[in-house]
């Protein structure tokens, strides 16, 4: 029985060797051009999701209300999602946080926060730091 398991294992070993000798070699230069399109792909995606989300960042500072409903749902998200009683957590929250959203300093403090973080995107989408000096004058004017 010894003797079976060791031929049908060199057997098995020697057709491993014979098909691996019969493949066509590996042509290089179309797998680091395959790749590199990938990843310029992959560059161009988050590119373009990144300034996606800092004029949805933009959009929302400039907007009292729009901010608020945004930081919202992103304690929602972030705090109580998957949560049991996720709703009624999150209404208590909500209740007790009410006022200080209310206040100016907060919703002054949101905005810059929105802002900063436009602005921040924007730089990391490639936007140049030359094109981004208006809105960081006007940021820091604010």
């Amino acid at each position: 029985m010894k003797r079976i398991s060791i031929i049908a294992s060199m057997l098995l070993t020697a057709s491993f060797s014979a098909s691996a000798q019969d493949a066509a070699p590996v042509d290089v230069t179309s797998v680091l051009t395959t790749l590199k399109n990938i990843k310029k792909k992959q560059v161009d995606g988050s590119k373009a999701d990144k300034a996606t989300l800092a004029q949805t960042f933009m959009t929302k500072a400039n907007d009292n209300g729009a901010s608020v409903v945004y930081y919202e749902e992103a304690i929602r998200a972030t705090k109580f999602e998957g949560a049991g009683r996720e709703t009624t957590l999150f209404q208590a929250w909500k209740m007790a946080e009410s006022e200080r959203m209310k206040s100016s300093p907060f919703r002054d403090g949101l905005h810059l926060h929105l802002l900063y973080l436009g602005i921040t995107m924007q730089r990391s989408s490639g936007v140049a730091v030359k094109d981004l000096i208006p809105t960081l004058i006007n940021f820091t004017q604010q």
